[in-house]
């Protein structure tokens, strides 16, 4: 913490220890708790592909990828959590450097990057399959989307990383971790703009496909039988609850870490808009931080809730996972009882 700064707002270290105790030691088992519910809806999400349908599609191949991502970002989340507020604040255990906290923040900005990325992705695979059907078989082949969601998950990654590996004396380079770009605006303008130009791409594609199919398509069954209107009709109702998942999906997404990544391009310690700790007051920084922390852990809860309601792939699926894991649990209790 910055010392100076906080003794020009008339506090000392040990005043703000305090304030910040107070408020972790029930807050962060709180956001642990959702994230922790958060990792176990996404990963019945993972584990119920098993009795997913064959052939699985291409559309929920992304969103298993998307789920384990989800996880993954809580776990980091919740591990970022511990370490950082809840061990050196209310335990009392000093951080020795700021190296596990350096490779947290990576893998969790790689992460949110990530799951952009796949939202992206949905997006084209909604274009291309509802504006293009003839064509989708052809880009989306089996190889072509594997390489996709491999390169979703390592290209994010590398370019967070080379942040930490590029200054001198800085980053990975510093003996202690010291990582004094990640404070400055440069750095959080540039991982703002590589979050949002995604999200728009993604917001565009979607409002061309709604413009199809809500525009001339209303007229599009005059001169068709009956059964060939009710086909139609259901395909366009099955089509259209498919985008409005998406976009429920979407949404959370740019709210929770749109919300977090405005407040991290905004607030820093050199070159911001606002100077933390001089134009943002602690108290102020911690109760948006809060905020936005707690945002992204609902957002990281309500997707697997979103598949398993509007999807009903993911339902029976999910449902006969459950399933299996009562006959598991209930075969145990009769081994034991034996």
């Amino acid at each position: 913490m910055d010392e100076e700064a906080m003794a020009q707002q008339g506090r000392s270290l040990p005043e703000i220890i305090l304030l910040a105790k107070g408020i972790y030691v029930w807050l962060v088992p709180l956001m642990s708790f959702i994230l922790l519910l958060a990792i176990v809806g996404n990963g019945l999400i993972v584990l119920s592909s098993r009795w997913i349908k064959r052939p699985i599609s291409s559309y929920n191949k992304l969103c298993i990828s998307l789920a384990l991502i989800d996880a993954w970002a809580a776990l980091l989340l919740m591990t970022g959590l511990f370490v950082n507020s809840y061990m050196p604040i209310v335990l009392g255990i000093p951080k020795r450097d700021e190296c596990a906290a350096a490779v947290l923040e990576i893998f969790r900005i790689s992460a949110m990057l990530t799951s952009n990325l796949h939202i992206l992705a949905l997006a084209i695979h909604h274009f291309v399959g509802i504006l293009h059907p003839l064509d989708y078989k052809r880009y989306f082949t089996t190889s072509r989307q594997r390489f996709s969601i491999i390169l979703f998950w390592i290209f994010p990654l590398f370019y967070v990383l080379i942040w930490f590996i590029v200054f001198p004396n800085d980053g990975f380079r510093n003996p202690a971790c010291v990582f004094r770009f990640y404070y400055r605006q440069p750095f959080r303008f540039c991982i703002f703009i590589s979050f949002l130009i995604p999200l728009l791409v993604t917001f565009v594609v979607y409002i061309m496909i709604l413009t199809r199919l809500l525009g001339p398509s209303r007229n599009a069954t005059d001169g068709m039988c009956d059964s060939v209107q009710n086909e139609y009709q259901r395909r366009m109702k099955s089509k259209l609850k498919l985008i409005f998942t998406t976009l429920l999906v979407l949404s959370s997404f740019a709210i929770s870490w749109g919300t977090c990544l405005l407040y991290f391009v905004l607030v820093c310690r050199e070159g911001c808009a606002f100077t933390y700790l001089k134009d943002i007051s602690f108290e102020t920084g911690l109760a948006i931080n809060g905020t936005v922390n707690f945002m992204v852990a609902l957002k990281l809860l309500a997707n697997p809730l979103i598949y398993t309601i509007r999807m009903r792939d993911f339902r029976k699926s999910v449902s006969s996972l459950t399933k299996c894991i009562k006959s598991a649990s209930g075969f145990i209790r009769v081994f034991e009882h034996q």
